[in-house]
């Protein structure tokens, strides 16, 4: 299968699994840009139907997937998480060649990691109750935050975690990582937003990461996120 099928195949699965329709060539022309003419997709529709990725359960309809195709998808879903845990480790790895000292660490990784997800970020250690934030400019440039009352409570939760964290890691383990969603929040007014939170241990000093923002975040990316670090810094 070359390249291009690959990423027709991909997009062919996606659209069956988010509308459970057959997907004809012209839809996936339509929203995707391979760069490629509406008769080469229906040709490459056809390759993927002769080596039994897809096929075409009416005449007039579009394509789905066979079993065969899914072994495919489930296989490169599979592939592509390795990828990107391994691709997170080596920029962790990397953070802890390049910084000595311990609060630089925990600094420069609060950076990253709200880098990456794209919510606000605390790190810091549990011996010397300092937590660095970062990202917290990307959590109030999101829609939720329009409301100012929504922006108040987000900043009361920010200011009262160092008071309230030491009390709630106490009551979890080592290899615990936490998610509160909503009223679930030991924090008070912390209704509207999201907490992961955990446990890492950095030479040898425990040391918690944080991720904060709207319910909406993006749970799976965070999660891979944090349990990337929990991998490596242990």
């Amino acid at each position: 299968m070359t390249q291009r099928q690959k990423l027709i195949l991909i997009a062919v699965i996606k659209e069956y699994i988010k509308n459970a329709q057959p997907v004809g060539s012209k839809l996936i022309f339509e929203k995707y840009d391979f760069d490629i003419s509406p008769a080469t997709y229906r040709n490459e529709f056809s390759a993927l139907e002769e080596m039994g990725y897809l096929y075409q359960p009416h005449t007039s309809a579009g394509r789905v997937p066979t079993d065969k195709g899914y072994r495919f998808f489930v296989n490169y879903l599979l592939e592509k998480k390795a990828r990107e845990k391994e691709r997170l480790q080596k920029m962790f790895w990397e953070l802890l060649e390049e910084k000595k000292r311990q609060d630089e660490i925990f600094y420069e990784l609060a950076k990253k990691v709200s880098d990456l997800s794209k919510n606000a970020v605390l790190s810091g250690s549990l011996q010397k109750s300092i937590f660095f934030k970062s990202g917290i400019h990307q959590v109030l440039s999101q829609p939720e935050f329009d409301d100012i009352s929504v922006r108040k409570e987000f900043g009361s939760l920010i200011d009262s975690f160092d008071e309230r964290v030491q009390d709630i890691l106490e009551k979890i383990s080592d290899e615990d990582t936490l998610v509160f969603i909503g009223n679930e929040n030991p924090f008070d007014r912390a209704k509207d937003f999201s907490l992961i939170l955990s446990k890492c241990r950095f030479y040898g000093s425990d040391g918690i990461i944080a991720i904060l923002g709207p319910k909406r975040m993006d749970y799976t990316k965070n999660l891979e996120i944090i349990n990337s670090l929990k991998t490596l810094f242990k």
